[in-house]
């Protein structure tokens, strides 16, 4: 197995190390930033490229560089410098400092920043030593686990993602939320759109997406920045609605889950410049801090409209109930499926215990789902305490309504308990037990077998009654946005739900007695998450031309924009490349009709045939993506004509 640690402090300057901010003192506040921002956006994650290359270090500093990468190359690990995590409170540190009157920026200044960032690398070395050292004493099996899925924890929703999948399932999930909304919470949307200065969800969105959304054509991994026209006559209007998510007017106090600037992902950096701080959390702000925003609406909402306790009731109503059903209801789309809700057993009789939250049938294989939307405390999560944290997943995954709910409905569909479904052989019948988590932490390698562990605990003496305990098939973790994403590819695909739960499942037990070449190879099928197992087969069902992000981008596209919006709003990148310090990066959002109207068209369509072929690409994507959409419609249709009937 592959090991790799952060190159520390004292390894390049010695002992005599001070805090970050006393090596960055002096220098501008806005170098700072950009450069942290090229640091999150894994520019200089390559540690050769970052010595080598000339882009960080200047000629008076190539001795220095040179120095550094020969000590790295000499060292048995795979060193590491720059990183997400120290990335992230070298920003918080940059956003804390004084606006300063010089910008100048010398070769003495990037000694002082790598020696800033490295005293921070350190930093996180001595934080996470107690739990490795945990971790190390730890049986042969929980030791793999905890380096797994333990060690990482603290960081990995900011390093184990793909950016262009998170965008389209962060902006599926918003439309939902504010379809959710229009029915449910009328009032506290009213005074969303008088916040945020809009007529309604649709502009909302429109005009937020142009930041993730013009993230994802950064194919340089340079800095994303967004130029507003001065002349644009929606100049003003783009720069208050742009003001919401900058966080320059905001404290910056750090906080162990970088809380401010997930709320606040841009730093406005003049009059009509922003830039996008870290690439993530823009895109997670599409959905994931609606909940934030709605929360402070509801702490000033007239009493008569309040939520007593909003973070349940929009975990209960929203997340368990309206979401789940409804993607689910897509999932399990032929009539061959019986479905139920957990609503549907409460309606039936309101003293029925235990009940799924969805339950699907089709012959005699039954999908039985739990579905938990909890946070894992940040202070916990970033504690480096093997016990606290094995401890409270333990509470919030372990009772009565996570893993042991779900074997209480197996044991109730065993022994037929369960109304509204029991035209079933209960000898022949084989149950796939799902639980579903709604944060992406949950998606991560070593969790599956984790909670496994708690359900074999729970379930045996319910196998130890029935003939064929196999046909009780283990317990599979799958995050929410993995299961949104299945239920989006699945139109116009041959993709089959249970063939991959069966596929995830052979591949899982064939590693439990394969021989691997190391032990890299045999911790990484192991302890496989269904969301790392199921994405790489999910390109492989895309048609071959289109990438499945790319796909759901344009589906997501078409039901959220008419077709005039989208003619109107293409997406034009401009990325100058050379010395980090000396270039701005400007990704600009242009109009068709702006682009029309511009004199210096030329200027701006400086690769005129890449962008011809970019349009045809997105044409032929479009047209595609329509006619998936047409068959769906067309098939829902039919399904209601059919029901009716």
């Amino acid at each position: 197995m592959e090991i790799k640690r952060l190159l520390e402090f004292n390894e390049i300057f010695g002992s005599s190390m001070k805090n970050a901010e006393e090596y960055l003192q002096g220098i501008d506040k806005r170098i700072l930033i950009r450069i942290a921002s090229y640091f999150l956006s894994g520019f200089y994650e390559d540690t050769t490229f970052l010595c080598t290359s000339g882009k960080f270090f200047s000629t008076p500093n190539s001795e220095f560089a040179s120095k550094l990468h020969d000590y790295i190359r000499g060292e048995k690990e795979q060193i590491v410098i720059i990183n997400k995590h120290a990335s992230l409170f070298f920003l918080e540190k940059a956003l804390a400092m004084p606006d300063s009157e010089s910008d100048e920026f010398d070769s003495e200044n990037e000694i002082k920043i790598m020696q800033a960032y490295l005293s921070i690398n350190q930093l996180l070395v001595l934080r996470e030593n107690p739990l490795i050292t945990q971790i190390a004493n730890l049986d042969e099996k929980d030791k793999l686990i905890g380096y797994m899925f333990y060690q990482p924890l603290a960081y990995s929703d900011f390093t184990n993602y793909d950016y262009r999948l998170e965008v389209v399932a962060q902006t599926i999930k918003a439309i939902h939320f504010f379809e959710f909304c229009e029915k449910n919470l009328p009032h506290h949307l009213a005074l969303f759109y008088k916040k945020y200065n809009c007529k309604n969800w649709k502009g909302y969105m429109k005009s937020y997406l142009s930041i993730p959304y013009n993230q994802l054509l950064n194919k340089a991994k340079e800095i994303s920045t967004i130029a507003l026209k001065k002349d644009d006559k929606d100049f003003d209007k783009q720069k208050l609605f742009l003001n919401n998510f900058s966080i320059n007017n905001h404290v910056k106090q750090a906080d162990s889950d970088f809380t401010q600037i997930r709320k606040y992902p841009l730093y406005k950096e003049s009059d009509s410049t922003y830039i996008v701080l870290f690439g993530i959390f823009s895109a997670e702000r599409i959905y994931r801090s609606l909940y934030f925003d709605f929360k402070e609406i509801n702490d000033i909402i007239d009493e008569k409209y309040r939520i007593k306790s909003f973070r349940g009731t929009i975990t209960d109503i929203y997340s368990e109930r309206f979401i789940l059903y409804k993607v689910l209801d897509d999932l399990f789309n032929s009539e061959r499926f019986i479905k139920l809700k957990g609503s549907d057993y409460k309606n039936h009789n309101k003293s029925i215990k235990g009940e799924p939250d969805y339950y699907a049938r089709k012959n005699n294989d039954i999908f039985l789902f739990e579905s938990k939307d909890i946070l894992l405390n940040a202070e916990i999560k970033s504690s480096y305490d093997y016990n606290k944290i094995h401890d409270e997943l333990r509470k919030k995954l372990n009772e009565d309504k996570g893993v042991k709910q779900l074997c209480s409905s197996i044991k109730n569909i065993l022994n037929k308990e369960f109304p509204l479904d029991n035209d079933y052989e209960e000898n022949a019948i084989t149950i796939y037990p799902i639980l579903i988590l709604h944060e992406r932490i949950y998606s991560n390698a070593g969790l599956n077998s984790i909670i496994n562990e708690w359900y074999e605990e729970s379930i045996k003496d319910v196998k130890s009654k029935i003939e064929k305990p196999e046909r009780i098939k283990p317990l599979i973790v799958i995050d929410f946005d993995t299961l949104l994403l299945l239920q989006n590819l699945e139109q116009g695909t041959d993709f089959d739900f249970k063939d991959l739960l069966d596929q995830y499942i052979r591949k899982i037990e064939y590693a439990e007695v394969a021989i691997f070449k190391d032990i890299y190879d045999m911790v990484v099928n192991k302890y496989l998450s269904y969301k790392d197992f199921v994405e790489p087969i999910i390109t492989k069902k895309i048609k071959k031309k289109d990438s499945p992000s790319e796909l759901y981008i344009y589906k997501v596209a078409l039901e959220l924009f008419d077709e005039s919006d989208i003619d109107e709003n293409v997406e034009l990148t401009s990325i100058k490349k050379g010395k980090m310090l000396n270039n701005i990066v400007e990704n600009n959002i242009i109009s068709k009709k702006m682009a029309k109207n511009n004199t210096e068209k030329s200027q701006i369509y400086q690769n005129g045939s890449f962008i011809e072929k970019k349009k045809k690409h997105q044409n032929k994507t479009i047209r595609r993506g329509k006619s998936i959409i047409k068959k769906r419609r067309i098939r829902k249709r039919n399904r209601r004509k059919h029901q009716k009937q």
